[in-house]
């Protein structure tokens, strides 16, 4: 079984700073407390997919930004699925 990918915590933090915002705005836009986000991106515990969404909405990040922080390196295309 592999190991699951960690977030790219520091692009996250980057997007945070681009927007203005500190951990404590956007935990508050995201409707969460300060301290589950801090403990989020201190590695005590895992995002949810939930929180990846409303994050992502907060942060306004593209569909290839949030696969490569919270995914990795995804490319991806316009193929549809046939």
């Amino acid at each position: 079984m592999s190991a699951a990918k960690t977030p790219d915590l520091d692009a996250l933090k980057k997007k945070i700073s681009n927007k203005g915002m500190h951990i404590s705005d956007v935990a508050e836009a995201m409707g969460i407390d300060k301290a589950v986000l801090r403990s989020r991106f201190d590695g005590d515990s895992e995002f949810m997919v939930s929180e990846i969404y409303r994050l992502a909405d907060v942060l306004e990040l593209s569909d290839a930004e949030k696969c490569s922080i919270f995914f990795g390196k995804v490319e991806l295309n316009s193929t549809k699925w046939k």
